[in-house]
């Protein structure tokens, strides 16, 4: 996976605001992404632009070589997930468990200068699936779909997606179960507390 800057690429540069198609997704006033799925070699790519008081879509970066296996690759979310003010990049790769978990890519909003932002990829996030930004903790949640469900909650600490702790949570026919751990500062998983509900095939599988 490489990211670069710049208007190099003969099949972007420069084009007329009204002259974009519907491959164009609209992230901000300034800021557009146009994401290309090849099915043929399963890779991904996204191109960046901005917006220019001419009406015309500058490319200021090209983010290239992501593996990708879906048809639906492209920006599934435009939102800050650092709370550093500035909105991030959350690109749809792949799917698993039959669609339930949707499978992304973070990039990281950064500021060059005035004019100028970059999007920096998060490792480690390619795995966690379906992810959100969680107000109330101000972390990263992975919820994970399969026979029960477990829920992750992650911190980008540097260029990394770093996991914190999380809720695992399974049952039977009538008890839903849940174990409440944290990671330490080893990378251990310390268990917290467990609690149960009873559930009467309800299939309550929340934290």
């Amino acid at each position: 996976m490489s990211s670069c800057i710049g208007g190099n690429n003969s099949e972007t540069g420069v084009i007329r605001l009204q002259d974009i198609d519907s491959s164009f997704e609209r992230l901000d006033d300034k800021l557009y992404a146009r994401p290309v799925y090849h099915d043929s070699i399963q890779l991904g790519e996204v191109y960046i632009y901005t917006l220019t008081a001419k009406d015309k879509l500058h490319e200021i970066q090209h983010i290239d070589s992501l593996s990708a296996h879906s048809i639906l690759f492209g920006v599934r979310a435009y939102a800050d997930y650092n709370s550093d003010g500035l909105k991030d990049l959350l690109i749809v790769y792949g799917t698993g468990a039959r669609g339930g978990n949707t499978l992304n890519y973070l990039f990281t909003q950064r500021k060059l200068n005035a004019d100028k932002v970059v999007f920096e990829y998060v490792r480690g996030s390619w795995y966690p699936p379906n992810l959100h930004f969680d107000t109330s903790t101000g972390m990263i949640e992975s919820t994970m779909l399969h026979g029960g469900v477990t829920f992750v909650d992650y911190k980008i600490i540097g260029d990394s997606l770093v996991e914190q702790g999380g809720t695992e949570v399974t049952g039977d026919d009538k008890w839903v179960i849940r174990i409440h751990y944290k990671i330490d500062s080893i990378g251990s998983r310390v268990e917290l507390r467990r609690d149960s509900a009873y559930d009467d095939y309800e299939n309550f599988f929340t934290r």
